[in-house]
């Protein structure tokens, strides 16, 4: 996994709040996250409440990346022989 930040170049909040919420779940571990999500709309995701940025990043959006544990099923990307890569649904067996 690679948590990308801010193109790349700078940490992102949301990034860091994702991966030690997926730590606690490999770990079988209680995480409670949502208290940091909900300060996500004033440190981190204002851009989803900007009117002027709304034709890019829609209110909704914001709603939809931090809502959780609503698939049954994970993504793994992997190399194929020519170089590409593909996604692959993975079904979580609860």
């Amino acid at each position: 996994m690679v948590a990308m930040g801010n193109g790349g170049e700078r940490t992102a909040r949301e990034d860091v709040i994702c991966a030690r919420y997926i730590k606690c779940l490999l770990e079988g571990r209680t995480c409670l996250i949502d208290e940091e999500i909900r300060s996500l709309r004033t440190d981190g995701g204002e851009h989803f409440f900007r009117p002027q940025t709304q034709e890019i990043f829609p209110q909704e959006d914001f709603r939809l990346c931090t809502r959780r544990d609503i698939f049954p099923f994970v993504l793994r990307v992997e190399k194929r022989e020519n170089g590409g890569l593909e996604s692959v649904k993975i079904d979580v067996q609860e």
